[in-house]
This record gives C-alpha cells, structure tokens and sequence, in this order.
C-alpha cells in the first residue's frame, strides 16, 4: 500500500502555489508595464497635438498681426491725408494704433495673452517719426488713462479702443499718457495730430471682403495676403477709409431705417410690401455711395503720392467678379467712366500747381462726379469697358 508523506505533499503543494504566484505576479507586472507603455504613449501624443494646436494657433495670430501691420502701413498715411474732410470724422491722433484681445478670434484669446495682449488695451504698433514714437511709446505698451480718462477693461476696452481713444485726444494740444510697461508705469507727454484714424481690425473669414462699419476699417486676411501689388492694395484701403470718412455706414442705416417705416406706415394701410421697401431704401443710394467713394479715394490716393492711372482697372476687374453675370453692368460702366473724369480733374489741379483736395465737392460742387457724355475720353473709355 502506497503510503503518502502528507506533509511533504503540503510542502510540496505550498510551493506550488507560491510558483504560481510569482508567475502571476509576473504577468501582471507585464500587463502593468504594457498599460504603463500605452498610457505613456497615448499622454505623449496628447501633449503632442495640444503642442501642434498651440503652434497653429501662434501662427494663426502672428498671420493676423503681420497682416494687421501691412494694413496700417497703408492706412495710416490715407487717414492723415483724411483730416479736414469732414469735421466730425477729424480726430485726434499720436501716431499709433490700439488694439485689444477682442480684436482676435474667440479662439486665439489665450495665445493673445501670451503674446501680451489681453482685456485692455494695448500700443500694437508706433509709427517712426510720430509723436508717440518721440513720446517713447512702445508696442506692448499697456494704456492706463489719456488726460485722466481710466481705460476701462474687458469686453468695454475694445469699443473704447475703437470709439473713444481717438476722441480723448486732443488735436494740436499736449495730451497727459499714463502707460504700464513690464509691471512700470510712467506718465508721458504727447502731441496730437488731426486725421481720420480709424480702428483696424483683420479678420481670418474665408473671403476676400473690407468693411467700414463707421468706427473702424475691417479687412479679410484673404485680401490682406492675396492683393499683393501694393498700388492695388492701396485702392482697396482707400476706398474703404473714404467710406467711413463720408459717414456711408451711419446713412446706409438711416436709408434702411426710413425704409423699414416706410414699410410698417404700407402694411398698417393693409398693402403687403414683406420688406421690399427697406431693402429698396438701403440699396438705393448704394452707386451714389460708391462713386463719392470713389472720389474721395482718388483724392486721397494722389494727395500721398500714388499713381491712380490704373484705380478703374483694378475696380473693373473687382465688378466683373462679383458680378453674377461675370460682366459689366451700365451703371459699373457709369462708375468707371467717372473716375476717370476725376482723375483728369485731379492731374488738371496737378498741373496748375493746385492743393489736391476736392474743395468744390465738399463745398456742395458735384461736377466732378456728373458724368459729361461728350467728354473727350468718353468714347475711349466707353469702348473700353464695353465687354
């Protein structure tokens, strides 16, 4: 009869046990290490994509501020051209431009902060020779008061960055700044100059658009980067100050108010107009606009010392575009025909050594903009935009 050592079967089964407890002890050490290698991995590619979407972001923002940068070396000379020609549109100006975050996309917020611009508003460029660059004005230089007005914060910095900055200075007198730089504030000394400073602000929209909102010059980063000629891009920033210099935005808003009365006065008379006498009201005084723009552009544009020659084949090319029948309408035809009479105006003062200023227009003398059908040029100029 077999006889069994049951405490060395015990022994034996202990060890057993304890053999198959450090295999399992291994395997989970293994398993452990494979959860810790793919956890490792997945937290590096994690803080690999937020690295690449901080970078992308950074690029997207210095994109917008190269941008910005070329729009004002463009504006900035226009809008001191621009002082004078209507009164309420003359402000006081020190050679530089303001910004707030709220100038960027929603999005580009935080990298604004780590570029130092924030809720307040900042010095984002110093023009060379102005009276803040002899102020010692930096860009990143932060605005605390002009002549003992706070500058406020938050979502109210930008709408007085952009409305009331430009107010607060006084033109021909010495203004009292309060700046922090680096955590230091000092107070500084400046002269203000006349122009018609606007806010500019370049917008990442995907189209090539510029608006004048009455306040500040809006600019697509399309345009900005895709109007390369500078003579070109000129035309486009000139047309789109003149616009806010004759107050366009405030009368398109008032037609379109006067329209909608219109309209509400019709439907209370029991006549069903769903709107079509406000959109007639807005649209309609939207070629008279165009050409005073036009006008005033050309003026602007000559006064600082560009060529203007080719100003109508740049917008012929711009209304052929945005036309839907991809052509010229007769109106378009009209415009075109009129900025070449103003040119010839202007290379008439040109030659008699007068101011190139349109004195008679804004006095009230609208002939420059009256077409004249027998002009010399007229039949060049109408064969010529006949396509």
């Amino acid at each position: 009869m077999l006889k069994l050592d049951r405490w060395a079967f015990a022994k034996g089964w202990r060890e057993d046990r304890r053999c198959l407890a450090l295999v399992g002890l291994a395997f989970a050490v293994v398993l452990t290490g494979c959860d810790s290698t793919e956890s490792a991995i997945r937290e590096n590619e994690e803080a690999m994509a937020r690295q690449q979407a901080r970078m992308e972001k950074q690029s997207e923002l210095e994109r917008l501020i190269v941008a910005e940068a070329r729009a004002w070396d463009t504006l900035e000379p226009l809008m001191r051209e621009g002082a004078n020609y209507q009164e309420d549109e003359t402000f006081g100006y020190i050679g530089a431009a303001f910004v707030t975050e709220r100038f960027y996309p929603e999005r580009l917020i935080g990298t604004a902060r780590s570029s130092n611009l924030g809720p307040y508003i900042s010095v984002s460029q110093v023009f060379p020779g102005s009276p803040a660059d002899l102020a010692g004005l930096m860009p990143g230089d932060r605005l605390l008061s002009i002549n003992g007005t706070r500058m406020p914060r938050w979502d109210r910095a930008a709408r007085f960055a952009s409305v009331k900055v430009k107010r607060l200075f006084k033109p021909d007198e010495l203004n009292v700044i309060e700046v922090s730089r680096k955590g230091k504030v000092f107070k500084a000394q400046v002269e203000a100059r006349k122009a018609a400073y606007y806010a500019v602000a370049v917008s990442n929209e995907r189209v090539s658009d510029m608006r004048a909102d009455g306040e500040m010059v809006w600019l697509s980063l399309d345009l900005v980067e895709g109007v390369t000629d500078p003579n070109n891009f000129a035309y486009a920033c000139a047309y789109v100050l003149a616009q806010n210099i004759m107050r366009h935005p405030e009368k398109r808003r008032k037609n379109q108010w006067m329209g909608q009365v219109l309209d509400i006065a019709a439907q209370t008379g029991g006549i069903t107009t769903t709107g079509a006498l406000g959109n007639f009201s807005g649209r309609r005084y939207h070629w008279a606009f165009s050409v005073e723009a036009d006008l005033v552009a050309l003026y602007l544009l000559s006064a600082v010392g560009y060529d203007v020659s080719a100003y109508p084949n740049f917008w012929q090319k711009q209304l052929v575009l945005s036309s839907k029948r991809g052509s010229l309408e007769p109106r378009d035809r009209e415009r075109l025909e009129i900025m070449h009479q103003v040119i010839r105006s202007i290379d008439g003062k040109k030659a008699r050594g007068a101011f190139i200023f349109p004195e008679e227009y804004l006095a009230g003398d609208t002939s420059e903009i009256q077409l004249k059908k027998f002009a010399a040029s007229s039949d060049k100029n109408a064969s010529m935009y006949s396509n």
